[in-house]
């Protein structure tokens, strides 16, 4: 994925949960005894998108026990 950003492609890792599994066996001929476990479309931008604002680690990480002050809001985990 990142190697796809840096050629100026994008992509995005889908899985069962997110995909119509019988569309993308029709599209790609993939038989009913393979599983599918995750798909990954690839293809040039319309435009570029920024990456998005990311946060220091020791800001999320919990060291020991859980410090709900270092919890994002809605907002913030949207990017937003």
């Amino acid at each position: 994925m990142l190697m796809a950003r840096s050629l100026g492609l994008g992509t995005v890792w889908k899985t069962p949960y997110h995909m119509n599994e019988v569309e993308i066996r029709k599209a790609l001929n993939i038989p009913d005894y393979i599983a599918i476990k995750a798909f990954m479309p690839l293809g040039y931008i319309k435009e570029f998108i920024p990456p998005r604002k990311r946060r220091e680690a020791k800001d999320f990480i919990h060291y020991e026990r859980f410090d709900p002050s270092k919890l994002r809001d809605e907002s913030e985990a949207r990017g937003r």
